[in-house]
């Protein structure tokens, strides 16, 4: 069986807007070098303004769609507990995709990754409770919540950057913006 490294070199990543795999509206795509080679070890999609429009009109109708405001705050916690339990059983696949991605050292990324899920945990645990302001603070990142609005700070490798922020938003539109595994 091939690793993902393996299913990923030469590989072209789409968009995933509305629930699918799309092209970008631009037919652009972002060469991603091998930091040790220096060569292209794939091409992900360049998204612009009109794959922003249709990402942030998916979200609107996703939000707006009685399926999804029929499940509950525990039940969307379940879900992020998923998500949680699938980032820890492949933290060390996710480190080894990191390191080749950015040239970071293995050891250091096998170290964020595994401790990822734990967040996610965090943040699934909040879903049904209802608060003006926490804060949560671990050696990989720092959150904090005040209103509708949420601020992440640390974390700079860009793979599990993205994973960080998303959870940030999980008492809203979560599932509309990251598919589960």
């Amino acid at each position: 069986m091939r690793t993902t490294v393996e299913k990923i070199t030469g590989a072209r990543t789409e968009l995933y807007i509305g629930g699918k795999w799309v092209t970008p509206a631009s037919g652009r795509y972002l060469d991603s070098y091998d930091p040790a080679t220096g060569k292209v070890w794939y091409q992900a999609a360049d998204g612009g303004e009109e794959d922003i429009a249709a990402a942030v009109q998916a979200a609107q109708a996703a939000l707006a769609n009685p399926a999804w405001r029929r499940i509950t705050q525990t039940e969307r916690g379940a879900m992020m507990r998923r998500l949680a339990a699938l980032l820890a059983e492949h933290a060390d696949e996710i480190g080894r995709l990191e390191t080749r991605d950015n040239g970071k050292l293995l050891k250091e990324m096998k170290a964020q990754a595994a401790v990822l899920p734990d967040s996610y945990y965090y943040f699934a645990g909040m879903t049904d409770k209802i608060q003006g302001d926490f804060r949560s603070t671990n050696a990989m990142c720092s959150t904090s919540r005040r209103g509708s609005r949420s601020v992440l700070s640390a974390l700079s490798s860009p793979g599990i950057r993205l994973c960080s922020s998303s959870r940030a938003h999980s008492h809203r539109a979560w599932p509309s913006a990251i598919p589960l595994l």
